[in-house]
């Protein structure tokens, strides 16, 4: 709204909000006055119509009982229930002179004690009433004729002895006209004499002013009225319009009076007041408008030549000058205004030449920082493969010594060493990552593969762990997942795996539950993939879950000490899941776990096959012959994991895992995981690249631990039959997973995935030892064309 627009109707208001303010409460105040004083106007009308009702009823009352007590007439009465015939005929003749010159009097009706009629003088032909009790009151109602008549009953006594009753029938019509004379109610007032019947209904006894139906049986005011509330504002009447009321009631008589005025008639002279106020109201507003016009423009003048002249300035014209004439604010913020122009300019020339030094500057700073942070991310990526590869040695070695060492004490410091080495790998691999997501180094790949696969060994990993710690684990795969996805799945394994780790690392006790749902989008081979992990650990404070995935940062400086790590894991989670497309978010509660969900953009594989293509099979009697190999790249897995567990500790355990270490400890190292076959061929059960790799293609080596593998592998077998035989199912498990471990480190993928498959069967409820057994049967035939695979290569 313009200055001008909102100068005038706030001159407005101030001028015409008092007037209004003090015209409603003056309307209001004169309404209630008004209408208290009509209440007091329909409440008197009421009582005195009361009184005259009353007055009139004791009237007729008074007549019945000075005939009734006469003592010609008892007399008569007496002789006529003794003698009857003539006797009769005197009371007929009593009656008669009595009411001769009382012309409302309707009907004398006389009863014996028995309550059987004698005398009935005034009958016009109409038959008489039958007898029944007396009423102590006199009562009101209609004849035959639908006339109102009021009848009063009153004993006959005969020397003090009760011989018979009297009954008086007498025209109401006189009782009428105190209700139907409506003078001095105005032109809508009305004075209503009502019955109640016993449903609580009322009756009108007479026809209305405002109403010509006879039917009066009908809501003639819709309010109650009692002895304490004989009052009733703004209430309808029977025509619906909206009165004044006041009602009494005569419970004696079974009776009651309401008087009524409508409510526009009583406010007549405040509407007429109104009218003339809002005359007066207007002219007041249309004055005070010109007013208010005329100010609020001596104000609005000057400010718009100041906003134009600002205008201007702001489009850069800094040549304009604010009007500064006079002396009042106005002036004085003009000169203002054109002090801060000078400085402006001032100010703008000193600026260009500070910003061209600055600009300089900066951009010497830049190239010398990007230069910086370059040399300092080869350093960094450099220096994270040389620790490397020492320490795999170094853990290769811990590892050997820690199974041949002889004292506990022996065994507690190795297991220092590796649990520190491990620490101290993990740190660099997290750093190693880090700064690959920060310099954009980070690559996707984007091939078919089967979820449940993938995650199987890792899920598997994390169950042992969560049992060990005395955790519940539990996995959920949604029914509709695809078996196969198109896709990263090392990343996406990756980063499941930092979020198993976390829930392990801070949950003490309860369960870890990991859900993984599809929802497939519009497009038929588009989805989401959704990770949910939720644990019952120590939570994360609502105020710090913005920070956790950020590099170096954990909940709180005790966490490190406690819980160890560096905070590198979630930062460099987030970063695989954006460079996905996806999205990662956390809820959690401290002391109540925490629940991760990760949400993947992924897309349905068009066919399962081919997800592992196969190896090239080997012809028969093959002799060994060196190869020209390429240095393997270093990869960010612990080398520690491909030794086979310390389980059964024979001595030929023994050797076999100390020629393994010294071949795993060499500087160019592999993941734990066998490596991904060549696409020769489908029927080769040895991974020939993989055991070239970890030996670095020497012959000897090579030869040393195939033979190993060769003298252990009765050893293995007979152990899983004795397994068997005895029903033991943890023992089968344990023995399961030592041969899984030797076959790692030569056997082909498929072959090692069916081997993990067989481990976690073992030790399955829903797997009997005997279906166990013919699944063994099968992979035995397939170690046995390993075996001499591997006595092929190894020239043995």
């Amino acid at each position: 709204m313009p200055l001008l627009q909102k100068l005038t109707l706030n001159f407005c208001a101030f001028a015409l909000l008092p007037l209004l303010l003090f015209g409603s409460i003056d309307y209001a105040l004169s309404v209630d006055h008004l209408k208290k004083t009509a209440m007091s106007q329909l409440l008197s009308i009421t009582e005195i119509q009361r009184q005259r009702l009353h007055k009139h009823i004791a009237e007729q009352q008074l007549r019945l009982s000075m005939i009734a007590r006469h003592p010609k007439l008892q007399r008569a009465v007496h002789e006529a229930q003794q003698q009857g015939g003539a006797k009769l005929a005197d009371v007929d003749t009593l009656l008669l002179n009595a009411f001769a010159t009382l012309a409302d009097i309707k009907e004398a009706l006389i009863y014996d004690r028995q309550g059987i009629l004698i005398s009935s003088p005034l009958r016009r032909g109409n038959p008489s009433p039958a007898a029944d009790r007396l009423h102590p009151q006199p009562t009101l109602g209609f004849d035959h004729l639908n006339q109102l008549e009021i009848r009063v009953d009153n004993p006959i006594l005969y020397q003090g002895n009760p011989i018979g009753s009297f009954r008086l029938l007498i025209d109401a019509s006189e009782l009428l006209n105190i209700f139907t004379d409506y003078s001095g109610m105005g032109e809508t007032g009305e004075s209503l004499l009502v019955q109640t019947n016993a449903a609580g209904e009322l009756t009108a006894l007479h026809p209305l002013r405002h109403d010509s139906d006879e039917q009066h049986s009908r809501k003639l005011v819709n309010a109650s009225f009692s002895k304490q509330q004989p009052e009733a504002y703004d209430v309808l009447d029977y025509r619906g319009t909206a009165v004044l009321a006041a009602g009494q009631l005569i419970p004696e008589l079974n009776l009651g009076i309401i008087v009524k005025r409508d409510n526009q008639e009583i406010l007549g002279p405040l509407t007429t007041m109104l009218a003339r106020l809002n005359m007066f109201i207007i002219g007041v507003a249309v004055v005070g408008a010109l007013m208010a016009a005329r100010a609020a423009m001596a104000i609005y003048r000057p400010i718009a030549k100041l906003t134009q002249t600002a205008e201007k300035i702001r489009q850069g014209d800094l040549s304009q000058r604010a009007n500064s004439d006079g002396h009042d604010e106005i002036a004085t913020l003009g000169k203002a205004v054109n002090a801060m122009l000078d400085q402006l300019i001032c100010d703008n020339a000193r600026l260009e030449e500070a910003v061209a030094l600055r600009t300089g500057e900066a951009q010497a700073a830049r190239l010398h920082a990007e230069e910086t942070s370059r040399l300092q991310g080869e350093f960094l990526a450099n220096m994270s493969h040389e620790v490397r590869t020492p320490l795999n040695g170094i853990l290769g070695i811990a590892d050997l010594l820690k199974r041949s060492a002889n004292s506990d004490q022996e065994q507690e410091y190795l297991q220092i060493i590796q649990n520190s080495g491990q620490s101290l790998l993990t740190i660099i691999d997290d750093i190693l990552e880090l700064s690959k997501a920060n310099a954009g180094r980070l690559k996707l790949e984007n091939k078919n593969f089967s979820l449940r696969e993938e995650l199987r060994e890792l899920l598997q990993q994390a169950r042992e762990t969560a049992h060990h710690q005395g955790l519940e684990f539990h996995t959920e795969f949604d029914k509709q997942l695809p078996d196969t996805l198109c896709g990263d799945a090392p990343r996406l394994c990756q980063v499941l795996k930092q979020l198993l780790g976390n829930a392990l690392k801070f949950t003490h006790s309860g369960s870890i539950h990991l859900r993984i749902s599809w929802q497939q989008t519009q497009h038929a081979q588009d989805g989401q993939l959704t990770l949910q992990l939720q644990d019952s650990g120590i939570g994360i404070a609502k105020q710090k879950q913005a920070q956790i995935f950020a590099p170096f940062v954990q909940v709180d400086g005790g966490s490190t000490r406690r819980y160890g790590g560096t905070g590198l894991g979630l930062s460099i989670t987030a970063q695989l899941v954006a460079l996905m497309r996806g999205d990662i978010h956390v809820d959690s509660r401290e002391q109540q776990g925490s629940t991760f969900t990760v949400k993947l953009p992924m897309k349905r594989a068009s066919s399962a096959a081919h997800i592992y293509p196969g190896k090239a099979k080997h012809k028969a009697n093959r002799r060994f012959k060196p190869l020209e190999t390429t240095p393997t790249p270093h990869r960010t897995t612990n080398l520690s994991e491909l030794l086979p567990p310390n389980r059964g500790n024979t001595v030929g355990r023994s050797r076999y895992a100390n020629e393994t270490a010294i071949a795993l400890s060499l500087p160019d190292t592999v993941s734990t995981a066998p490596a991904s076959l060549p696409e020769e061929a489908d029927t080769m059960i040895l991974d020939e690249q993989r055991l070239r790799d970890i030996t670095r293609n020497k012959p000897a080596l090579i030869t040393n631990i195939s033979q190993l593998f060769i003298d252990e592998l009765p050893d293995m077998r007979a152990s899983i039959n004795s397994a068997l035989q005895q029903g033991n199912r943890e023992a089968l498990a344990q023995t399961t997973h030592r041969m899984k471990s030797a076959l790692g480190n030569f056997a082909c993928a498929d072959f090692y995935r069916e081997f993990t498959e067989l481990e976690m069967r073992a030790t399955s409820s829903d797997v009997t030892l005997e279906q166990w057994s013919s699944e063994w049967q099968h992979i035995e035939g397939k170690v046995e064309q390993l075996l001499q695979e591997l006595k092929d290569m190894a020239d043995l």
